[in-house]
């Protein structure tokens, strides 16, 4: 970007008190060009900006219209486009069940006189084999839909005769169906469109740096020629001296591969610009499209091919008599910030150069000394650090003028927020027909912005980064978990406006298993949040009985459901407990659920024990029994003789199942669960 060359360091600092500049170590700063003309503008565009909206794209995970992200992309979009002044629209449309939006942007021509009107399009939406969670999308059309974007926002910075459009276009992917719906919508209103340019897939020239152009004329579509639009393009490579072969290709109605022919059907001229018409990128709809796969110089030289063709055709307009925007403010405007000490910075740009001397910060009234670096067309402006109090509410007053005295004025505040939230209370997790069900008394902070609902395979290593789910409700529902065998972990932190997480260290677990027709050994590994027998084991009702071994008495104790409840000796059962459990149907799955505690203790007896494993994950009974004095230990087998077989040092314990174990003394086990 302009303004770099020869940029080592430069430091620029006011105050009430006077103006000093610290320039030691770099050169003298540049004057501002008065007017920006189209080669500059062609060569601010960067690598840098290409590749990071490449990967902010591509961070999505998934773009495709199944995927809740796609209507976040389109957010993303909009806000950018918002952020440099544009007037955006969300143009709604359907497609089956799905309601889906476009992005449009415009930016309204100058002059009077003229009624042209020049699109560039890009389509934001992805898809691939695993398309509903994962569909990167960083070539098929990250490349694209980002040089759309960074040509939206260089253009934004300029006023032009004629208006110009952005649009991202949404689900290409599953038919072109937001641009069948856009163009339809604008042919059916009688709107002028004088072309579009269609940017889909220009990140991967596989060795040359060709980017095909197909266009259409009479012999195809009567009243239709768009080879102006590859000559515009190819006159861009020659007048700025870029690095891109623009080769042409006339096309008919049965190109249909992308969000150009919808103009096409509709009697609008538009080209499409692709790095391959016969498409021979290894990646193309895999999970694989990733922005490292990507020559992002090429991407760059074909952005900047397209920025001087709609340049030149949409006229740039010398008058200015527009104040100086802003953008960039940290902390941003209405947030709420955790560290007490701020380094407050905004920017402030115009295409017709800053005055200087006119920028003023202020902060809760009072003006403060900061400093200046470059950014593209302006200033990044910064106080530099400010210590601010517990719970303040912070204003920020910003001005600054171009240098025809047009004057920006902006005000905005901020909150600051250094103490996390208290952790919900009362934790409790059970299954509900089929499901697994949390549930937790709210925070009491004041300050409360929502719930974040994380998911483990262990209790010791929770992936902060991916949120399971976000709820502003006080409980959650994993539908049909219940019923999958296996171990399922949950954590549930209270989260703020400030973004800080409460201390939450509970843990919530659940492990299903298969049992068989007849007796079956099982165990909890829980803390049970309610002991009765009957809420324990309420998942199914296919069982008719349960026996525990009294390991301190020697004695038998038993339960059934089905008869008087003072016949019964087991009334609660508790993390620890092992027992037999008599069941009805062979295949019926068992859900436990409670709280995981790191660590369990259950006290042995000499002789035999009938307990549950107490750990959280497989492992070999050699490392589980490790320092029990024990001299015997059984795991249960339907197909033996008494249903149950030796455990070898060796066979996995696994949670969820009961062990016996033969002690030489009494013990007392205290085991890590994790």
């Amino acid at each position: 970007m302009r303004g770099r060359v020869g940029l080592v360091c430069v430091l620029i600092v006011f105050s009430q008190f006077g103006l000093s500049i610290d320039t030691e170590g770099s050169s003298p700063l540049p004057a501002k060009m008065q007017y920006a003309d189209l080669h500059s503008m062609v060569y601010d565009i960067e690598k840098e900006d290409i590749s990071l909206t490449i990967l902010h794209l591509q961070n999505f995970m998934t773009r495709h219209i199944s995927a809740d992200n796609n209507t976040l992309a389109a957010q993303y979009i909009a806000d950018r486009f918002s952020r440099v002044g544009l007037d955006v629209e969300m143009h709604e449309f359907t497609h089956y069940t799905y309601t889906l939006e476009n992005v449009i942007a415009t930016l309204p021509g100058t002059d009077p006189t003229s009624d042209e009107v020049y699109i560039v399009v890009a389509h934001f939406d992805s898809t691939s084999g695993q398309a509903s969670t994962l569909a990167p999308g960083a070539n098929d059309n990250g490349s694209g839909t980002a040089a759309m974007m960074v040509i939206a926002e260089i253009m934004a910075q300029y006023r032009w005769n004629n208006t110009v459009k952005f649009i991202a276009f949404n689900a290409e992917e599953v038919g072109l169906r937001g641009s069948k719906a856009y163009a339809l919508r604008e042919a059916n209103a009688g709107s002028t469109i004088t072309g579009v340019f269609n940017l889909d897939m220009i990140g991967f020239p596989n060795g040359d740096n060709i980017l095909e152009v197909a266009y259409t004329n009479e012999s195809k579509y009567p009243g239709l020629d768009s080879y102006w639009m590859y000559e515009a393009l190819y006159d861009a490579t020659v007048k700025h001296s870029i690095n891109i072969n623009v080769t042409s290709h006339l096309k008919g109605s049965t190109f249909s591969v992308s969000d150009h022919h919808p103009f096409w059907e509709n009697g609008y001229d538009a080209v499409l610009g692709i790095e391959k018409i016969q498409v021979d990128y290894p990646h193309y709809h895999t999970i694989h499209d990733t922005l490292d796969k990507l020559n992002i110089t090429y991407t760059r030289d074909v952005t900047r091919t397209v920025m001087g063709a709609m340049g030149k055709l949409a006229g740039i307009n010398s008058t200015d008599v527009v104040a100086p925007s802003h953008s960039f403010e940290y902390p941003p405007p209405g947030s709420y910030v955790w560290e007490s000490e701020v380094n407050v910075t905004v920017e402030v740009t115009d295409p017709s150069g800053i005055n200087i001397s006119s920028i003023n910060m202020q902060i809760n009234g009072t003006d403060v000394a900061f400093g200046l670096s470059w950014a593209s067309l302006g200033y990044k402006v910064y106080s530099g650090p400010v210590l601010f109090s517990e719970g303040s509410f912070n204003e920020v007053f910003i001005t600054a003028k171009d240098i025809f005295h047009n004057e920006m004025t902006y005000l905005w505040n901020f909150t600051v927020d250094t103490i996390p939230p208290e952790p919900p209370s009362d934790l409790a997790i059970d299954t509900q027909a089929g499901s697994i069900h949390i549930s937790w008394s709210p925070s009491p902070s004041e300050d409360l912005d929502h719930y974040r609902v994380f998911m483990s395979n262990r209790p010791d290593n929770f992936d902060y980064s991916v949120v399971f789910e976000y709820t502003n409700d006080t409980s959650f529902t994993h539908s049909g978990e219940a019923g999958n065998n296996g171990v399922k972990y949950y954590k549930i932190h209270a989260v703020d406006r400030a973004g800080h997480f409460d201390s939450n260290d509970v843990v919530l677990g659940k492990s299903t298993i298969s049992l068989e027709q007849g007796w079956n050994m099982v165990g909890i590994v829980q803390r049970q949040h309610d002991t009765d027998v009957k809420k324990v084991f309420d998942y199914h009702n296919h069982w008719n009985g349960l026996q525990s071994y009294n390991a301190q008495y020697k004695t038998w104790e038993f339960y059934e459901p089905n008869i008087p409840p003072w016949y019964s000796q087991i009334e609660n059962v508790d993390k620890g407990d092992g027992m037999w459990m008599r069941v009805t149907i062979g295949g019926t799955r068992l859900c436990l659920t409670g709280i995981m505690e790191q660590e369990s203790v259950i006290h042995l007896k000499k002789g035999w024990n009938l307990v549950a494993y107490p750990g959280a994950f497989n492992r070999p009974s050699s490392t589980v029994l490790a320092g029990v004095p024990y001299d015997m230990a059984y795991k249960f087998s339907p197909t033996e003789t008494y249903n149950i077989a030796p455990l070898e040092n060796a066979e996995n314990m696994r949670p969820g199942y009961a062990y016996w174990i033969h002690c030489q003394a009494d013990y007392e086990w205290v085991y890590q669960v994790y």
